[in-house]
């Protein structure tokens, strides 16, 4: 796999996977669409968004260890096929529990493969300019739920529910995708572990100076000792 070494290019990239999954927050035009489409009722529509919000923030455990490991273009590439899949394969939920499945787990698992890339490598490309970069980041989050409530709006004048999420959810894979193919971690960054200070104020670290404090002590007693009794017997 390619490496970009232009951190522009890497900008862009990023933060076009990030405006992507803000759709998520986009549901209330969805939840409105299946009320008159289908009538559903308001705690039926409900649960599918509040279900991708946990899946969001529960699956990001597991996102955020693989960044680590891998870098952000698999843990992108992932999220571009979960979050594209989950949109996409609710065309065909017939039923408010289907969603539960394709939109709650599916594509909230997606978002949370994906929300967190953008920043943890932004910083790495920009590491002067971290506030700058943190504001860019949840700027462009936010800003992108406005964007696709448009685009949503939009979709549905001319489809049903059914084939605005099969649209949306492959437009939302290909921009995913191409973002993923634009991100990478700087070819010079090395990853290090933590080195502790001197002064390590963990339960640790605190009994260890203790115990080597005693040590120094009574080799400090054994010395004076030992330098008294030759004394006593030169004298």
């Amino acid at each position: 796999m390619w490496t970009i070494k232009n951190r522009y290019i890497v900008l862009i990239g990023a933060l076009l996977a990030q405006v992507t999954i803000a759709g998520l927050y986009a549901w209330s035009i969805f939840g409105t669409a299946l009320q008159m489409e289908r009538g559903w009722t308001a705690d039926q529509i409900l649960w599918p968004y509040a279900l991708a919000q946990f899946v969001f923030a529960l699956s990001t455990l597991w996102s955020g260890r693989l960044v680590d490991r891998k870098g952000p273009r698999s843990a992108l590439l992932i999220g571009s096929i979960l979050y594209g899949s989950g949109l996409a394969l609710s065309y065909l939920a017939t039923a408010p529990w289907m969603l539960y499945i394709t939109y709650g787990i599916l594509a909230g698992a997606g978002v949370g493969f994906v929300y967190v890339c953008p920043l943890a490598t932004l910083i790495k490309w920009f590491p002067s300019k971290r506030g700058m970069i943190t504001g860019l980041s949840v700027g462009v989050f936010g800003g992108g739920s406005i964007i696709f409530q448009r685009v949503i709006s939009a979709l549905l004048v001319n489809n049903t529910v059914a084939g605005t999420f099969l649209r949306l959810g492959l437009i939302s894979f290909v921009l995913i995708f191409l973002g993923a193919l634009l991100t990478n971690n700087p070819v010079d960054y090395v990853k290090t572990a933590a080195v502790k200070s001197q002064q390590d104020f963990t339960t640790g670290g605190v009994e260890k100076r203790r115990r080597t404090g005693i040590g120094e002590k009574l080799k400090l007693r054994k010395s004076v000792k030992y330098n008294h009794d030759i004394g006593g017997v030169i004298m």
